[in-house]
């Protein structure tokens, strides 16, 4: 789960397949299905997905002729799916699904499933109403092209001024073919927006450069921008995570987790499982101010003691705008907050 406000955030779902096909044939099929009365489909142009009655999914097996109602379309580029159900008080609850396209052949697949028991338990009206269900077809394996699925719950339908506006891949400048890279942008508010980066890999051991200025290093990574700047990083069983002029790493060898946070212009939130370099850019406020006479201090379970070695560099980032740059070296530490002092 990511999470891109106080009462916001959204899940990724990177899921791989693959298997051995005794007749050199291999498909694989992603399946959802969520609660709802209504489901909508779109393209990546926003525009409603082309689907059309057919007769396909019965012929897998037995247990696809559960499902009702199916519709089909080829087609393997980004899409997006809103499942909706009003109860209660008749305020929309939607559940947002956005998919990856892939360069393997796909095809989707809508179709109504057997009602929740469980769901009509509380809720009695959803004890008559089908699941709807999206299933994602894909031909070849999906080991190298996993599905990648980003799901949003919400308490009403997309507006202008919340929740998720697009996904979709990040081309990288160098990385294995199977490594994945995305993109998720939204608003929390009519003002303030985010960008959300996501990286995930099986080569861990492995370099993947993101741009000239980018790398990670690791199983998992996410980058987060809140109104073009940095506001989180984070690398999961990795050598380190480098976004512009930022960097979070392990200290000599072995991975970490590690992450950093902004909590405000000279404050960050820090955790990590083991020794970490960490890069953090400071832009000043006022023109001609000099960082280099600021200290690094470190807050953990109430107290304050300074960090050892800071080296400081004035740079541009890549919008080439001024910034200090402070580099040194934190321990492990659950919970702990640095803060940017003048001396």
């Amino acid at each position: 789960m990511i999470r891109t406000g106080e009462r916001s955030g959204f899940f990724l779902d990177v899921f791989r397949s693959k298997s051995d096909s005794l007749n050199g044939v291999e498909f694989h099929d992603y399946f959802y299905h969520n609660i709802g009365q209504a489901l909508l489909m779109r393209d990546a142009e926003g525009k409603s997905l082309l689907l059309t009655p057919s007769a396909e999914l019965v012929a897998t097996g037995k247990s696809y002729g559960f499902f009702k109602d199916e519709k089909s379309h080829e087609y393997n580029n980004d899409f997006h799916g809103s499942f909706t159900v009003r109860i209660l008080d008749n305020a929309p609850r939607v559940m947002e699904m956005w998919m990856i396209g892939s360069s393997s052949p796909r095809k989707v697949f809508t179709v109504n499933a057997p009602v929740c028991r469980a769901a009509a338990a509380p809720i009695p009206q959803l004890g008559v109403v089908p699941m709807p269900t999206v299933i994602v077809r894909q031909q070849g394996s999906a080991w190298e092209s996993p599905f990648v699925t980003v799901y949003e719950p919400k308490l009403q339908p997309m507006d202008a001024s919340n929740g998720i506006r697009s996904v979709h891949k990040l081309e990288m400048k160098q990385a294995d073919p199977a490594t994945v890279a995305c993109v998720v942008e939204g608003k929390e508010s009519v003002r303030d927006s985010y960008k959300v980066c996501l990286f995930q890999t099986e080569k861990k051991d492995e370099r993947q450069v993101i741009d000239d200025n980018s790398w990670f290093y690791g199983s998992f990574g996410t980058v987060i921008m809140k109104n073009g700047r940095l506001d989180e990083l984070f690398v999961v069983d990795g050598k380190g995570l480098h976004y512009n002029l930022a960097h979070i790493g392990v200290d000599g060898g072995g991975f970490v987790n590690a992450g950093i946070r902004r909590l405000s212009p000279n404050n960050w939130s820090y955790s990590s499982t083991g020794p970490t370099q960490v890069n953090l850019a400071f832009y000043p406020v006022v023109a001609d101010t000099d960082y280099s006479t600021y200290k690094i201090m470190l807050d953990v379970a109430g107290s304050t003691q300074p960090v050892g070695k800071v080296t400081w560099n004035k740079m541009k980032d890549a919008d080439n705008k001024d910034a200090w740059v402070a580099s040194f070296t934190l321990p492990q530490s659950d919970s702990a907050v640095i803060r940017c002092v003048k001396e």
